[in-house]
């Protein structure tokens, strides 16, 4: 492979396939700590535990394409390509027509990210595109390969890997963090069926089991439909479920058998091997916090069903970033990330979310002149105090006060 003479590109190196294509293993180029990918993955993002740094690889290594790492956090960005080798003719002379073709795009994506780093960022997304389309080879609940259009969550890949092994997961993360939009767009993407159940204290057994109605015929709950015929089903806000209530689960979640007693013809049901079980939660499930005080401690043996199913989701910066551009308020997400940092240094104790940027961006849209950074905020702080607003709102944000 020819070596680019950039200082942000670099050649051969280190890159080897463990246990037999068990996973990918490469060092990171800032601290040379080791980075895994697993196999049937073309686009996964890989966070270095050494230097923090965030990667997006890219690449078909099953196949023995190039492997381009571009970095997502950072103080610049850098290009790594790594080649495998392959005695399949047919695959290196693709390969070959997919190299020369880079030779003309990465000098233009090049340019572009040195006069507008931001923009050279969607361009290279862009690039990489035009030659590959973005694949994905998801294993399980059943092998099948679907094709991944459009960017996703950074915490995609993880609940992809953690419900292919487990068939379940329990997301943990702040409000408007995107944990429910991932789980629609894992349905999706599976073309598998979605259901989801809003969880409160007042949510009784019935809701979850099914109910008899006055003449006695048993009336299935959506989760008993998904439980027994295959799907993605969602208990959304599960750490505000009455913790009693939720041991019902704990046989289903363990063995794939679920105690139906409103339907005495068949009063167990069997789980589908196609169903995958999510929990997404404020809290790990150990009680209320200074900013969500209505959640409820969970039952430990409800908690240990989820054992190295637990995800931690937090904000997403690349996908509010786009978003912000789509809705033509970049200048106000910046504010809004500096704004969320503050709150968080302050201990103050209000979410700053996604919703932020969505809402405040169909605002500014319906009346750009009217709604600008200054006033989206003014509408989006409404309801903090003066000492709060005083707390965030420090430095370059104090014009905004």
């Amino acid at each position: 492979m020819t070596t680019n003479a950039t200082s942000d590109t670099f050649s051969n190196h280190p890159y080897t396939v463990t246990g037999s294509g068990t996973h990918h293993k490469m060092a990171c180029p800032d601290c040379t700590n080791t980075l895994h990918t697993h196999p049937g993955t073309t686009r996964s993002r890989r966070t270095c535990r050494g230097c923090k740094t965030k990667w997006l690889i890219l690449g078909n290594l099953d196949a023995g394409e190039p492997c381009t790492m571009r970095r997502l956090h950072g103080a610049s960005t850098q290009v790594v390509e790594r080649t495998v080798t392959t005695g399949d003719t047919d695959e290196a002379a693709v390969r070959s027509i997919v190299l020369e073709a880079m030779k003309e795009i990465v000098p233009a994506i090049k340019s572009k990210v040195e006069a507008n780093a931001e923009a050279g960022r969607a361009y290279t997304d862009e690039a990489v595109a035009s030659v590959a389309p973005i694949v994905r080879k998801l294993i399980a609940p059943v092998s099948k390969t679907v094709e991944i259009t459009g960017d996703r969550h950074y915490c995609y890949d993880e609940l992809m890997e953690t419900i292919t092994a487990l068939n379940l997961a329990f997301l943990v993360g702040p409000a408007g963090s995107g944990k429910t939009t991932l789980c629609e767009q894992v349905a999706k993407d599976l073309e598998m069926d979605f259901g989801f159940l809003s969880c409160t204290e007042g949510l009784s057994e019935a809701h979850i089991l099914g109910r008899m109605d006055i003449n006695g015929n048993y009336i299935p709950s959506d989760f008993v439909r998904i439980f027994e015929g295959g799907g993605v089903f969602l208990f959304d806000e599960i750490d505000a479920m009455d913790s009693n209530v939720a041991i019902v689960l704990n046989e289903a979640l363990a063995n794939g058998n679920l105690s139906v007693p409103n339907r005495p013809d068949a009063p167990i049901a069997k789980k589908h091997p196609e169903t995958i079980i999510i929990a997404a939660a404020n809290t790990f499930g150990t009680g209320a916090s200074a900013v969500y005080v209505g959640r409820n401690q969970l039952d430990g043996a409800t908690l240990d069903r989820f054992s190295a199913a637990q995800i931690a989701v937090n904000y997403d910066h690349d996908r509010e970033a786009a978003l912000a551009a789509g809705y033509g308020i970049s200048s106000l997400v910046k504010k809004i990330w500096a704004i969320r940092e503050n709150a968080l240094q302050a201990k103050v104790r209000r979410p700053v979310s996604t919703r932020w940027v969505v809402n405040g961006g169909k605002l500014h849209a319906g009346n750009p002149e009217k709604w600008n950074d200054k006033a989206l905020l003014a509408k989006l702080m409404c309801a903090w105090t003066e000492q709060e607003r005083a707390k965030v709102l420090t430095g370059e944000l104090s014009g905004l006060a």
